[in-house]
């Protein structure tokens, strides 16, 4: 302390006076001082903005908001760390956006300072939301801090992100349980879903869902990249109801089902009597999804024409009805969609580059189902028994007829499962859903034998041994899946296995995932 006081009596330049200031405060709390730190960084954070040090201000809201949680102010903790975010993302800060995220979630979410559970240690209602919340600041922390190479705060935030995930994981530890042999019953847990279709429990979907919290945050367009079938529009629509412009409209519109001699009048609307045809006045798709969010799925199949057309009301953020001579301002927010290789196109020319860096300026990947198998098994139970307007409580299937759904490729996706289980539902009725009522392309591709090999299989499907082979079995071997189905870590599934006699006793088949 002594040291950083010299050096500030010493008259050094005034950015370097901004940083020892905020050094100061973060010393002081760190020694439980926290009137003295919120003077040192008060007179830091008005220095920093006289001169439009951008990064030491957010940083010094940053620590402002944690000597206010610290002395239990946590209102006014969670609105200076917002506005720390707000003026660091301006900033392009993001190794100081990573580590604020992870600050405020140790120092606002944690269990016991905020986290909210109830008495048998499962989350409360509150806790969830904030749960929630911190578990997405989390993912986006860890991404930040691999890009910028720092590696223990990125071991950091993933440690903290599985003791966040822990609670998530015991409230869903009864999800698949034995019934007989050969039959599994599922049930479905609204711990698996983030938004109405977004079913999380693969690290790919974890990504995704952190990628599309923060660019919820953001006004910037956002470029969504996919197979067919993978669940843009599910995604696209879960950014808009994080975002600022939830309550407003959310317009989808497919560009390839648009014909090029319509597309001006279908975008910008037009005058009654501009065109034969033209009986009414129309209001174009900009202004139907003026004040919220337009999402243009397969915008690939635009030609560089339209391309045009669209860059300019991105650019002006305006459009002319046809036959009107006067604008009309629009503000919307842009999602687009693809299933194409767009850099592809940019090389053949067929998709013009001042259009792709205008809707790309956030980019979020979606992995194909065959890439992420853990969510076959929620994705089963979302559809069949979590949507609105399901009957029912709980699923019966063969392991058989489950395996072979988690080994098949699904070449379209999540799309192709749920036009399945839509043919399963009415073929099983309120009974099981056997392996033969599969087509006959996912039974030649997986076949009954397929399985995890147990040898000397120990007690009933209901012991913790049989738990755990029955776990691993339909998890087809991934021992993270089968951690996560278990509600528990992959190290405690290791001391289970090892406890339960199993760990020398399962071996993956060849045929195994």
């Amino acid at each position: 302390r002594k040291s950083l006081e010299l050096a500030l009596s010493s008259g050094p330049a005034r950015d370097v006076q901004v940083e020892v200031l905020r050094r100061l405060g973060e010393l002081c709390l760190s020694r439980g001082e926290p009137e003295e730190a919120l003077g040192w960084l008060d007179e830091g954070l008005e220095l920093a903005r006289s001169i439009r040090e951008r990064v030491e201000e957010g940083a010094i809201l940053r620590t402002m908001g944690l000597v206010h949680a610290r002395s239990g102010r946590k209102d006014e903790a969670r609105k200076l760390i917002d506005r720390a975010l707000e003026v660091l993302r301006a900033a392009g800060a993001r190794y100081e956006i990573a580590l604020t995220y992870l600050r405020a979630v140790e120092s606002l979410y944690t269990r016991g300072n905020g986290g909210g559970e109830d008495e048998s240690g499962r989350p409360s209602a509150a806790g969830v939301l904030a749960r929630d919340e911190a578990w997405s600041m989390l993912v986006e922390a860890s991404h930040l801090f691999a890009e910028s190479g720092a590696s223990y705060w990125r071991e950091r935030a993933v440690d903290l992100l599985s003791r966040l995930d822990a609670p998530r994981r015991r409230a869903c530890e009864d999800e698949i349980c034995s019934v007989g042999d050969s039959i599994v019953r599922l049930k479905h847990n609204d711990a698996y879903l983030l938004h109405d279709g977004f079913v999380c429990v693969s690290d790919g979907m974890r990504a995704v869902s952190g990628r599309a919290c923060f660019s919820a945050e953001c006004a910037r367009p956002v470029l969504i990249m996919g197979e067919t079938g993978t669940g843009k529009e599910v995604v696209a629509r879960l950014v808009h109801e994080r975002s600022g412009r939830s309550g407003r409209p959310f317009v989808a519109v497919n560009c390839a089902a648009i014909p090029d001699h319509l597309f001006e009048s279908e975008f910008f609307g037009h005058r009654k009597g501009c065109f034969t045809g033209a009986v009414t006045d129309r209001t174009g798709i900009f202004e139907e999804a003026h004040g919220g969010t337009l999402f243009l799925d397969e915008i690939g199949e635009l030609t560089t024409l339209q391309q045009v057309k669209l860059l300019r009301v991105l650019q002006e953020g305006a459009i002319r009805r046809i036959g009107e001579n006067r604008e009309r301002p629009v503000d919307i927010r842009l999602i687009s969609a693809t299933n194409q290789d767009i850099e592809e196109k940019l090389e053949s020319a067929s998709f013009r580059e001042d259009f792709y860096y205008r809707i790309n300026a956030e980019q979020i990947h979606i992995p194909p189902l065959r890439e992420r198998r853990e969510d076959v098994i929620p994705l089963i139970t979302y559809y069949l028994c979590g949507r609105n307007g399901s009957r029912r409580a709980f699923v019966l299937i063969e392991e058989t007829a489950l395996r072979a759904l988690q080994n098949y490729r699904w070449p379209g996706n999540v799309r192709e499962l749920f036009n399945l289980l839509e043919r399963l539902k009415d073929l099983s009725g309120d009974g099981a859903i056997s392996f033969d009522m599969l087509p006959e392309r996912m039974r030649n591709s997986s076949g009954r034998s397929s399985r995890i090999t147990i040898v000397e299989p120990g007690g009933a499907g209901g012991s913790a041994a049989g738990r755990l082979e029955r776990a691993l079995s339909l998890c087809g071997g991934n021992k993270s899946a089968a951690a996560r189905f278990l509600g528990i870590s992959r190290g405690t599934l290791y001391k289970e296995l090892k406890r339960s006699g199993l760990s020398d006793r399962i071996r993956p088949s060849s045929s195994a995932i």
